[in-house]
């Protein structure tokens, strides 16, 4: 009865030993103080200075070209990841955006 009352939660995962499980843990490994500073810390450290999105399931990175009436492509990453795989999103992303400013911006 008490089933019938209360039903079954999906259990939670356990953390990945050695993969990236949560938001915090993306910030302590990449030195970032807090969650809420990654997005800042993203964008300048970028050349075209990427967008980043936390959703709870994970996390999405895209380019950035100012002036651009288009948009970069989303990369998503779903927890867990591993800290290569977020260092190549953010690459893909950053290139993406370079590449569109450029195509936005022709110089003379």
């Amino acid at each position: 009865m008490k089933d019938a009352l209360h039903p079954a939660h999906e259990p939670t995962p356990d953390p990945i030993e050695g993969m990236i499980n949560d938001e915090q843990e993306l910030a302590e490994w990449l030195g970032v103080e807090k969650p809420e500073r990654i997005g800042k810390a993203l964008f300048k450290a970028t050349r075209c200075g990427i967008c980043y999105q936390p959703d709870g399931r994970g996390v999405v990175v895209a380019g950035y070209a100012e002036g651009a009436d288009a948009e970069c492509d989303p990369h998503r990453l779903d927890y867990p990841f591993a800290g290569d795989a977020f260092d190549e999103a953010c690459q893909c992303a950053d290139d993406e955006g370079v590449q569109m400013w450029d195509e936005w911006n022709p110089q003379d």
